[in-house]
This record gives structure tokens, sequence and C-alpha cells, in this order.
């Protein structure tokens, strides 16, 4: 019988650094090699484009692609795995932030809205009160008007009193 030679296919751990294309990523595989000369450790990156099928791999995250045949002009690779997905970007944070500040402005014009009603009312109310009290105050002058004798009437004072008893 024939022995099939099998193939063990490449893999590479790596980031997404886009996700921008349809079933596609671009992952950044760095590797370390010392340099021949001077013998420092430099490292290098090689950008790779992989098959994401279901576009699960987001920026940032750190994958593992596997090497495979030819899927498009630039595609020789295939993501087999996420490995760990990465935390929130900075533009999302900043869309957070900035939708947290336009609440809250929301809240602090809708609580100095009600603290202008509430002054408006009080102001109402004293309004109402205040009449009220010039109301009551004119009944009392019209009841001292009425009790008080008309041209015909004599006027009794205590002075006259004084005379009679005389």
């Amino acid at each position: 019988m024939e022995q099939r030679k099998t193939l063990t296919r490449r893999t590479v751990q790596g980031v997404v650094v886009s996700d921008k294309n349809p079933k596609t990523i671009v992952v950044l595989v760095e590797t370390h090699k010392r340099h021949t000369k001077y013998g420092k450790r430099v490292k290098y990156g090689k950008k790779y484009y992989a098959h994401d099928e279901e576009n699960a791999a987001k920026n940032g995250d750190t994958v593992t692609i596997m090497e495979t045949r030819k899927l498009s002009a630039t595609k020789r690779w295939r993501l087999v795995s996420i490995d760990k997905e990465a935390g929130l970007t900075l533009k999302e944070v900043e869309a957070e932030l900035k939708e947290e500040i336009l609440e809250a402005e929301a809240l602090e014009a809708e609580l100095k809205e009600e603290a202008l009603e509430a002054e408006t009312k009080e102001t109402a109310i004293e309004a109402v009160e205040e009449k009220e009290e010039t109301l009551e105050t004119t009944e009392t002058k019209e009841e001292i008007l009425e009790t008080e004798p008309t041209e015909g009437e004599a006027i009794e004072t205590p002075v006259e009193e004084n005379k009679e008893a005389e």
C-alpha cells in the first residue's frame, strides 16, 4: 500500500489589525530575530490576509490562523480560533462617554426646568395669597363702611352720653 504524506499546516498566532473587508481579516504576526551583525533582538511583523467566514474576529482580538489552499489573490490563511477578545476600543469608550455626558446634560436641563417651574408656582402662590389678603382687607373696609351711620342717623359718641347724664 501507498503511504500518504500528511502535511501539517502551519498555524500562527497574531492580532487582528483590520476587519473591514467582508469575510476577511488582516492579522499581524510579530516575530523576534537576532540581528546578524549586532546580535540585538529585533521585532519583525508580517501581515497575513485570512478568511473569516462568520466575521467573528474584531480589531484587537488575538487569533490563531492556519495555512490553507489559495482562497483568493491574497488570502492563503483561514481563521482557526479567537484566543482572546479585545476590550473596548478608544472610539467606543469616547462614544460611551459622550452619551453619558449628553444624558447628564439632559437631566440637568430637566432639573433646571422643574426648579424654574417650582419657582414660578411659588411666586404665583404668593401672588394669589397677596390678592386674598387685599381682598380680605377690602372686605373689612366694606364692613366698616356698612356699620358707619348715614346722614340721617344720629351719631352716638361717648361725649354726648356724658352730657345727657348731667
